[in-house]
């Protein structure tokens, strides 16, 4: 086996440091998928993975895909510009969105907001980025177990409600002798009427 030395081996080490930054491409990294819980605060993070060519964010951009509709369009959420700032979109989740650096935060989720968000970081010289995060809205568990246990504790006074009621009916007031009479005492009484 021959091995480089000398001048093909100084051309190999050129080639890869001035192409292996390339392959080393801009992205935007976020999540494929992202769990959030009903009642509670989610976070849909987006991040810029800088490449050889440092570049200047210019603006960043969430949108959800619009799948009931047709075509599956992008309705835009909110928009910040470094020139701008921030602007709220029209949409049903208009007062229950912000930012987090470049990230979304989706306040007091509702199960109609699952879905796919694409984040979409616009720069300087080197155009647009896109990903996409699915969000899947489950019901807190901790509400039902909250409600579990408003449940057991309802049963758990009525039970006493019901034995209170039992020891009462059961237990008679004997005025001649001032004293509780009890269902033995009942039974005695009426087997002397007799």
């Amino acid at each position: 086996m021959k091995t480089c030395n000398g001048p093909s081996r100084l051309l190999v080490q050129l080639m890869c440091i001035t192409f292996l930054p390339v392959f080393v491409a801009q992205r935007v990294e976020v999540s494929p998928e992202v769990t959030g819980y009903v009642g509670d605060d989610v976070t849909l993070h987006c991040q810029l993975i800088q490449g050889p060519t440092h570049t200047n964010i210019t603006q960043v951009q969430w949108a959800l895909q619009d799948e009931e509709g047709t075509g599956k369009k992008k309705v835009t959420l909110i928009v910040f510009n470094t020139m701008f700032g921030v602007n709220i979109s029209e949409s049903p989740l208009k007062e229950r969105v912000a930012f987090d650096k470049h990230s979304l935060v989706i306040k007091a989720l509702e199960m109609k907001d699952a879905g796919s968000y694409t984040c979409i970081i616009s720069t300087f010289p080197s155009g647009a980025f896109e990903g996409t995060t699915k969000l899947v809205v489950q019901e807190n568990m901790a509400l039902s177990v909250g409600a579990a246990l408003r449940v057991a504790a309802v049963l758990l006074l009525l039970a006493i409600l019901m034995a209170v009621v039992f020891l009462v009916s059961i237990r008679r007031y004997d005025p001649s002798t001032a004293r509780v009479q009890t269902a033995p005492d009942i039974l005695k009484y009426v087997q002397k009427q007799q």
